[in-house]
């Protein structure tokens, strides 16, 4: 059988199985599934996609540069749908007639939900694999592919710095219409008064003044009691900015 798996590291998704009945001139369907590697410290989810080929591959080369396409618009897709967090896709076993690599170093993975993902999402990827101009907007606009490297930031706080930089640049550099933007979207959300000696008494809302708190950092400033409030706010704040791209 002709196959290719890739791997990555991913954050913000529950193990489970995903099947994706995609085809093009080399792969006849996709295995996804996300488990948990545990020995890493602390333990990390791990996604693998598995690609079954076809048996009238003519040749190799072509064939690992597609599938590798196809993983990197997945990773795209579900970047997008999902808010998951991805590494950098790599190759492990492959077999395309006869020749590649069956044996690769192995990790212990477990899945302890064994649940499989909202259908769906499977009937989602579906179609949007198959939607060109979706594929090439993800892969092309500049603030979808700094939304990925955003979301691969392992520090939290560079991550919410990053994502508030995107969304103020979106917004023409304003702070004023950053804020104008998230009240928009959530009309109940928490306002501040800024600590910017500039605008004194002037209301901001949280997310702005998280990013002041960091970005202007003075002698009054609850360094711990800030970075607490953004790790339990981040998330959420990338569904902000997400959907202003």
């Amino acid at each position: 059988m002709n196959f290719v798996e890739y791997y990555t590291e991913v954050e913000g998704i529950n193990p489970s199985t995903l099947k994706v009945n995609h085809t093009d001139n080399y792969v006849n369907r996709i295995d996804i599934k996300f488990n948990v590697n545990e020995e890493s410290d602390p333990p990390k989810c791990k996604m693998e996609l598995f690609f079954v080929l076809n048996n009238n591959i003519t040749s190799r080369d072509d064939a690992l540069k597609s599938t590798l396409d196809t993983t990197n618009d997945i990773i795209n897709l579900l970047t997008f749908k999902t808010g998951g967090k991805f590494g950098i896709p790599r190759r492990g076993r492959y077999n395309i007639n006869g020749r590649g690599v069956v044996g690769v170093g192995e990790i212990t993975l477990y899945n302890p939900q064994n649940e499989d993902l909202p259908q769906r999402l499977s009937n989602t990827l579906e179609l949007d694999l198959k939607n060109n101009n979706l594929l090439t907007d993800l892969k092309n606009n500049d603030y979808h592919r700094l939304y990925r490297e955003a979301m691969q930031t392992g520090d939290i706080i560079a991550r919410y710095m990053f994502l508030y930089g995107i969304i103020y640049y979106i917004k023409n550099s304003s702070q004023n219409q950053t804020d104008a933007y998230i009240r928009s979207i959530d009309p109940n959300v928490e306002e501040r008064i800024s600590t910017n000696p500039r605008t004194p008494g002037k209301q901001i809302t949280k997310y702005t003044w998280l990013r002041n708190e960091i970005g202007h950092t003075t002698a009054a400033t609850d360094i711990k009691k800030v970075e607490k409030e953004i790790t339990e706010v981040c998330d959420t704040f990338a569904e902000l900015v997400k959907g202003a791209i």
